[in-house]
């Protein structure tokens, strides 16, 4: 899951932590203009080391290797809508991102992730399961992207389960010698069987219906204890059996009646997620509600506005729910000793975007991340949160 991934990432403190984001062109003479922004951004990084007192020696190390592929012409040629590129003396992560990103440079005790949580974490995503006799795969899909997925045990397709899998009654009809000829045939000359077992239809049924078993039982432990919906692509008749046979709870009612062989990712992205997202979007929709509910009434508890009540709620791992005004940026220091926040105008070393630290802080509890934008944003503030007690 990539917000295991994304707590790997919080894990990695201590200070100069670098995090670059920065929109990329995907097309055409405009891709000259990707490397241009990351050597502005590593210009900009330099002097913010400086301002903090690195010395000029750990600001070479550390930014040597990014410097580097500002030449590397491919690439830059090879991008998608942004990229994250994250740095600190461990080393550097690249990484693409398949949604938009204000462009930032930061540096702190720790990386910025909220765009990456926005676009990874955000419980905006489904699954999508197609399966067909040659495969099957389990894919991750968001607004922006659709992402195959390893699942342990998950057979990948009828032919290769055949041959890992045992099998009683493979030989179902045998030839009857008694009143055969001396050619082996009955009157005809055709060989007469008798059904000493199913039939070879009915054995390959068999067979093709075991392979789906198998396929439901993995995914099942895959996705056991999470909420998103799954979504099945497939040929009717299989498709029919599948959904039989999977026991995860929030399997979607509606589902893609096609040969998933014959698409491509795109296309499967772009026929499942208008029908995913209203399931998606229901969790969101909730949540929302119940914020807008207690928020309304004086007398309710659990849903605050207050940056040091959220920070704190935060730490000590109580936030269901965090709803965050994309763009909004609340620049400052939590102090763990006295509950309180210290705002600052503008990032600076030692300090920074207290929004981000509530965020990762409740992906790292369990909580759900929720990006707002438009009025909703506008009603909400830069960010509130509902607490679990």
């Amino acid at each position: 899951m990539k917000s295991d991934w994304i707590r790997r990432l919080a894990e990695r403190t201590g200070f100069p932590k670098i995090s670059l984001y920065l929109p990329m062109e995907v097309r055409g003479a405009e891709t000259q203009q990707n490397p241009i922004r990351l050597k502005n951004a590593l210009t900009r990084a330099r002097d913010l080391l400086e301002e903090a007192g690195v010395g000029g020696r750990t600001i070479k190390q550390l930014t040597d290797e990014a410097e580097a592929r500002i030449e590397d012409f491919d690439f830059w040629q090879h991008q998608d809508q942004a990229l994250a590129v994250l740095i600190d003396a461990s080393g550097i992560d690249w990484i693409k991102l398949p949604g938009e990103v204000e462009e930032l440079v930061l540096i702190g005790e720790r990386f910025h992730l909220r765009p990456l949580i926005r676009i990874f974490a955000d419980p905006g995503t489904g699954h999508l399961l197609c399966v067909t006799r040659d495969f099957a795969r389990l894919y991750d899909l968001t607004r922006h992207d659709i992402r195959p997925v390893e699942v342990k045990g998950m057979p990948d397709g009828y032919d290769k389960f055949r041959g890992m899998s045992e099998f009683e009654g493979n030989v179902g009809f045998h030839a009857n010698a008694a009143g055969s000829s001396a050619r082996g045939g009955g009157a005809s000359g055709v060989p007469q069987y008798h059904s000493l077992g199913p039939s070879p239809d009915e054995q390959a049924e068999a067979e093709f219906d075991s392979y789906l078993g198998e396929v439901a039982r993995a995914v099942d432990r895959h996705l056991a204890g999470r909420a998103q919906p799954l979504m099945l692509a497939a040929e009717p008749r299989t498709l029919g059996h599948l959904a039989a046979k999977l026991h995860y709870r929030e399997v979607a009612a509606e589902h893609l009646n096609v040969d998933p062989a014959s698409k491509r990712e795109t296309q499967l992205h772009e026929a499942a997620w208008p029908m995913l997202e209203r399931h998606v979007d229901s969790g969101r929709a909730e949540a929302l509600e119940r914020l807008r509910a207690r928020l309304g009434d004086a007398n309710a508890e659990g849903a605050m506005r207050d940056i040091d009540a959220i920070a704190r709620a935060a730490v000590e791992g109580r936030l269901e729910a965090v709803f965050i005004a994309r763009g909004a940026h609340l620049w400052g220091r939590y102090d763990g000793d006295r509950h309180r926040t210290e705002l600052l105008e503008r990032e600076a070393p030692g300090a920074g975007d207290l929004i981000d630290f509530v965020a990762v802080s409740a992906l790292n509890a369990g909580g759900a991340v929720y990006s707002l934008d438009g009025e909703t944003a506008e009603e909400i503030g830069p960010v509130a949160a509902l607490a679990r007690y």
